[in-house]
């Protein structure tokens, strides 16, 4: 869901960022070579990296509201932060490696949107350096337990999160499964095949969704249906209480729709690779 935010801040902002940028994409690639080398080696990278923006609609149209969505992203996490030193309590989680991707890789070590990290939201910097450090780096909890919230206690602070997620990605993302759909009905036997044109391609088309009030013209993307499926999948091997329970809690926050929105077809992984699997045992969309 960070993806239009992270490419933003990184490829917009190049009069600041340009120098870092070209100095880690030719060292990662050619470590040890000379400055000319990796200097050249930074160009062929970076220019397809920066073909995506179009691709994802980042644009002079929606970047205000690209930008404003992260400022309350960036407000919610610190808020958030300032209480809790980890996602789920006072241990990382999966939930915190989710975030701690495009938040560290992108958004915190890129210079321009590193100082707006820190300029904006203190706390949730702290915590990009928690996540980085080898122990419990938590002086300012005092005795921090080192413990989940217990019972299935979800705080207000990440419920405010939650909320932002149904606003802002869960739209994107039924949509984004009803061009699937489409192409699959026209496509029926491609099973087994790669979800994408090349393995190397993110795209299978783009579609028009709303942002915020305002249309972004996006990529159509498969292997969100890959991360959709792990809860989709758990959603239907609980008991009826348990599956009442978790949408009792999900609906108000505007992420019921995650628990039951499938595809046609499944995302399977072959020799690192999306495939095509079977056709779904039930297509609902709640």
């Amino acid at each position: 869901g960070l993806l239009k935010v992270a490419m933003h801040y990184r490829w917009n902002f190049l009069d600041y960022n340009e120098a870092f940028l070209r100095s880690e994409f030719g060292d990662h690639i050619a470590p040890g070579e000379s400055p000319e080398v990796i200097q050249k080696i930074a160009d062929k990278v970076m220019r397809p990296m920066q073909a995506y923006l179009p691709l994802l609609g980042v644009n002079e149209r929606t970047i205000p509201v690209i930008e404003d969505q992260y400022l309350e992203l960036m407000k919610l996490l610190n808020h958030h932060f300032e209480r809790y030193p980890y996602v789920l309590g006072g241990r990382p989680s999966v939930a915190d490696y989710g975030l701690f991707a495009p938040l560290y890789a992108h958004l915190s070590r890129d210079p321009f949107p590193g100082l707006l990290m820190k300029q904006q939201a203190p706390r949730l910097f702290r915590w990009i350096e928690r996540m980085n450090a080898e122990n419990a780096d938590t002086p300012e909890f005092g005795e921090c337990e080192t413990t989940y919230f217990e019972a299935d206690e979800i705080p207000d602070t990440l419920q405010a999160l939650l909320s932002l997620v149904g606003r802002d990605f869960v739209p994107e993302l039924k949509m984004a499964v009803q061009h699937i759909n489409a192409w699959l009905a026209q496509n029926p036997d491609v099973e087994g095949e790669c979800v994408t044109e090349k393995p190397r391609l993110k795209m299978l088309s783009q579609m028009d969704y709303s942002f915020r009030g305002t249309t972004v013209t996006g990529m159509v993307i498969p292997y969100q249906l890959l991360m959709l499926q792990r809860i989709t999948d758990f959603y239907k091997q609980l008991s009826v209480p348990e599956q009442q329970a978790m949408l009792d809690f999900f609906e108000p926050l505007g992420l019921a729709d995650l628990l039951t929105l499938v595809a046609d077809r499944r995302v399977e992984r072959a020799n690192l690779i999306e495939v095509w699997g079977e056709f779904s045992h039930t297509t609902v969309t709640y």
